[in-house]
Protein backbone atom coordinates (compact mmCIF):
# COMPACT_ATOMS: atom_id res chain seq x y z
CA UNK A 1 0.00 0.00 0.00
CA UNK A 2 1.09 3.37 -0.90
CA UNK A 3 2.60 5.60 2.08
CA UNK A 4 -0.40 8.49 2.44
CA UNK A 5 1.19 12.18 2.99
CA UNK A 6 0.64 13.24 6.81
CA UNK A 7 -1.53 15.35 8.20
CA UNK A 8 -3.94 15.57 5.04
CA UNK A 9 -7.72 15.84 6.40
CA UNK A 10 -10.01 13.01 5.10
CA UNK A 11 -12.11 14.96 4.47
CA UNK A 12 -10.59 15.90 1.04
CA UNK A 13 -11.17 12.70 -0.11
CA UNK A 14 -14.77 13.88 -0.68
CA UNK A 15 -16.13 13.75 -3.94
CA UNK A 16 -19.59 15.92 -4.67
CA UNK A 17 -21.40 12.60 -6.50
CA UNK A 18 -23.38 14.69 -8.82
CA UNK A 19 -23.45 16.64 -11.41
CA UNK A 20 -23.58 20.13 -11.83
CA UNK A 21 -27.74 19.63 -12.57
CA UNK A 22 -28.02 18.38 -8.98
CA UNK A 23 -25.96 20.06 -6.92
CA UNK A 24 -24.86 23.10 -8.41
CA UNK A 25 -22.18 25.48 -6.72
CA UNK A 26 -22.34 23.08 -3.66
CA UNK A 27 -19.12 22.27 -1.28
CA UNK A 28 -17.41 18.74 -1.45
CA UNK A 29 -19.41 15.91 -0.10
CA UNK A 30 -18.64 12.20 0.75
CA UNK A 31 -20.51 9.46 -0.44
CA UNK A 32 -23.37 9.52 2.16
CA UNK A 33 -23.93 13.41 2.54
CA UNK A 34 -23.71 13.70 -1.27
CA UNK A 35 -26.57 10.53 -1.96
CA UNK A 36 -28.64 12.42 0.80
CA UNK A 37 -28.40 15.98 -1.17
CA UNK A 38 -29.31 14.65 -4.29
CA UNK A 39 -32.71 14.03 -3.12
CA UNK A 40 -35.59 16.39 -4.98
CA UNK A 41 -32.83 17.54 -7.46
CA UNK A 42 -32.93 17.44 -11.08
CA UNK A 43 -31.55 14.15 -12.33
CA UNK A 44 -28.51 13.99 -14.86
CA UNK A 45 -29.11 13.91 -18.75
CA UNK A 46 -29.75 9.74 -19.31
CA UNK A 47 -28.68 7.87 -22.07
CA UNK A 48 -30.08 7.91 -25.77
CA UNK A 49 -29.84 4.16 -25.71
CA UNK A 50 -32.92 1.98 -24.17
CA UNK A 51 -33.02 1.29 -20.44
CA UNK A 52 -34.66 0.03 -17.77
CA UNK A 53 -34.80 4.00 -15.86
CA UNK A 54 -34.25 6.50 -19.19
CA UNK A 55 -35.60 9.80 -18.78
CA UNK A 56 -38.74 10.85 -20.54
CA UNK A 57 -38.48 13.11 -23.70
CA UNK A 58 -39.67 16.19 -23.27
CA UNK A 59 -43.22 17.05 -24.21
CA UNK A 60 -44.03 17.86 -27.82
CA UNK A 61 -46.73 19.86 -29.69
CA UNK A 62 -49.76 19.40 -27.91
CA UNK A 63 -53.02 20.79 -29.61
CA UNK A 64 -55.34 21.17 -26.74
CA UNK A 65 -55.09 23.10 -23.43
CA UNK A 66 -57.02 19.66 -21.23
CA UNK A 67 -54.00 17.38 -23.26
CA UNK A 68 -51.10 19.79 -22.19
CA UNK A 69 -52.38 19.22 -18.59
CA UNK A 70 -52.67 15.72 -18.49
CA UNK A 71 -49.85 15.27 -21.11
CA UNK A 72 -47.36 17.45 -18.42
CA UNK A 73 -48.53 15.21 -15.50
CA UNK A 74 -47.36 11.88 -17.26
CA UNK A 75 -44.63 13.33 -17.96
CA UNK A 76 -43.80 14.76 -14.29
CA UNK A 77 -44.89 11.61 -13.30
CA UNK A 78 -42.23 9.82 -15.41
CA UNK A 79 -39.34 12.15 -14.72
CA UNK A 80 -39.94 11.95 -10.71
CA UNK A 81 -39.79 7.90 -11.01
CA UNK A 82 -36.57 8.22 -12.86
CA UNK A 83 -35.24 10.46 -10.25
CA UNK A 84 -35.92 8.37 -7.65
CA UNK A 85 -34.54 5.47 -8.97
CA UNK A 86 -31.38 6.94 -9.82
CA UNK A 87 -31.35 8.68 -5.90
CA UNK A 88 -32.04 5.31 -4.49
CA UNK A 89 -29.38 3.64 -6.57
CA UNK A 90 -26.77 6.71 -5.73
CA UNK A 91 -27.87 5.80 -1.95
CA UNK A 92 -27.06 2.43 -2.38
CA UNK A 93 -23.61 2.95 -3.53
CA UNK A 94 -22.57 5.44 -1.30
CA UNK A 95 -23.76 2.59 0.94
CA UNK A 96 -21.96 -0.01 -0.63
CA UNK A 97 -18.11 1.95 -0.67
CA UNK A 98 -18.23 2.71 3.16
CA UNK A 99 -18.81 -1.00 3.55
CA UNK A 100 -16.11 -1.38 1.21
CA UNK A 101 -17.65 -3.93 -0.34
CA UNK A 102 -16.33 -4.39 -4.07
CA UNK A 103 -18.84 -6.64 -5.48
CA UNK A 104 -22.03 -5.08 -4.73
CA UNK A 105 -20.20 -1.52 -5.52
CA UNK A 106 -19.78 -3.18 -9.15
CA UNK A 107 -23.31 -4.30 -9.25
CA UNK A 108 -24.49 -1.34 -8.58
CA UNK A 109 -22.40 0.92 -10.51
CA UNK A 110 -23.03 -1.36 -13.67
CA UNK A 111 -27.37 -0.57 -12.84
CA UNK A 112 -26.11 3.10 -12.49
CA UNK A 113 -24.43 3.37 -15.68
CA UNK A 114 -27.59 1.93 -17.81
CA UNK A 115 -28.79 5.98 -16.62
CA UNK A 116 -26.41 7.54 -17.75
CA UNK A 117 -24.44 8.50 -21.09
CA UNK A 118 -21.30 6.39 -21.08
CA UNK A 119 -19.05 9.99 -20.52
CA UNK A 120 -21.29 11.28 -18.31
CA UNK A 121 -19.38 13.89 -15.59
CA UNK A 122 -21.11 12.43 -12.62
CA UNK A 123 -20.26 8.80 -13.23
CA UNK A 124 -16.85 9.32 -14.46
CA UNK A 125 -16.10 11.28 -10.91
CA UNK A 126 -18.40 8.64 -8.83
CA UNK A 127 -15.68 5.76 -10.59
CA UNK A 128 -12.67 7.74 -9.76
CA UNK A 129 -13.62 8.34 -6.22
CA UNK A 130 -14.09 4.61 -5.70
CA UNK A 131 -10.85 4.29 -7.52
CA UNK A 132 -9.41 6.67 -4.62
CA UNK A 133 -11.31 4.62 -1.85
CA UNK A 134 -9.43 1.24 -3.34
CA UNK A 135 -6.08 2.85 -3.28
CA UNK A 136 -6.03 2.37 -7.34
CA UNK A 137 -4.47 6.02 -8.00
CA UNK A 138 -3.16 5.52 -11.55
CA UNK A 139 -6.98 4.54 -12.37
CA UNK A 140 -8.11 7.73 -10.24
CA UNK A 141 -5.71 10.06 -11.63
CA UNK A 142 -7.25 9.14 -15.50
CA UNK A 143 -10.33 9.25 -14.57
CA UNK A 144 -10.28 12.47 -12.68
CA UNK A 145 -7.83 14.09 -15.66
CA UNK A 146 -11.18 13.14 -18.15
CA UNK A 147 -13.46 15.46 -15.77
CA UNK A 148 -10.69 17.80 -16.07
CA UNK A 149 -9.77 18.19 -19.91
CA UNK A 150 -13.56 18.91 -20.45
CA UNK A 151 -14.41 20.92 -17.33
CA UNK A 152 -10.89 22.66 -15.67
CA UNK A 153 -12.35 24.29 -12.94
CA UNK A 154 -14.16 21.44 -11.60
CA UNK A 155 -13.34 22.06 -7.68
CA UNK A 156 -14.37 18.25 -6.56
CA UNK A 157 -11.98 16.43 -9.15
CA UNK A 158 -9.35 19.36 -8.90
CA UNK A 159 -9.18 18.45 -5.25
CA UNK A 160 -9.61 14.44 -5.26
CA UNK A 161 -6.59 15.15 -8.30
CA UNK A 162 -4.39 16.44 -5.19
CA UNK A 163 -5.15 13.75 -2.90
CA UNK A 164 -4.34 11.51 -5.32
CA UNK A 165 -0.52 13.80 -5.79
CA UNK A 166 -0.39 13.50 -2.19
CA UNK A 167 -0.97 9.62 -1.99
CA UNK A 168 1.27 9.36 -4.46
CA UNK A 169 4.17 11.36 -3.30
CA UNK A 170 4.18 14.49 -5.75
CA UNK A 171 3.27 16.85 -2.87
CA UNK A 172 4.48 19.55 -4.99
CA UNK A 173 1.78 18.91 -7.75
CA UNK A 174 -0.50 18.43 -4.90
CA UNK A 175 0.50 22.38 -3.46
CA UNK A 176 0.22 23.76 -7.11
CA UNK A 177 -3.25 22.12 -7.69
CA UNK A 178 -4.36 23.47 -4.48
CA UNK A 179 -2.75 26.98 -5.45
CA UNK A 180 -4.82 26.86 -8.91
CA UNK A 181 -8.23 26.17 -7.36
CA UNK A 182 -7.64 28.62 -4.18
CA UNK A 183 -7.73 30.92 -7.42
CA UNK A 184 -10.68 30.17 -8.22
CA UNK A 185 -12.10 29.68 -5.36
CA UNK A 186 -10.82 32.21 -2.51
CA UNK A 187 -13.40 31.38 0.08
CA UNK A 188 -12.73 27.74 0.37
CA UNK A 189 -11.62 26.77 3.76
CA UNK A 190 -11.51 23.23 2.76
CA UNK A 191 -8.78 24.06 -0.10
CA UNK A 192 -7.45 27.17 2.51
CA UNK A 193 -6.55 24.02 5.24
CA UNK A 194 -5.21 21.69 3.05
CA UNK A 195 -3.04 24.29 1.79
CA UNK A 196 -1.70 25.14 5.46
CA UNK A 197 -1.05 21.68 6.16
CA UNK A 198 1.02 21.06 3.16
CA UNK A 199 3.23 24.36 3.81
CA UNK A 200 3.78 23.51 7.12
Amino acid sequence: MQKEAPGIPDRLEALNIANDHWLPGTRSLGPPAAAQAMAGMDAPRPAAKKHLYQEPAPITAIESKDALSEAAYLHLAARAAYQLNVTQLSHRIASAMQSRDPALVGHLMAELEKTQDPDSLFLIRLKAYWQIQQNHLQEARELLEQVLSRKPDDKESGVNLAVVDMRDGRIASARRRLEQLQHLYPEDDEIATALQKLRR
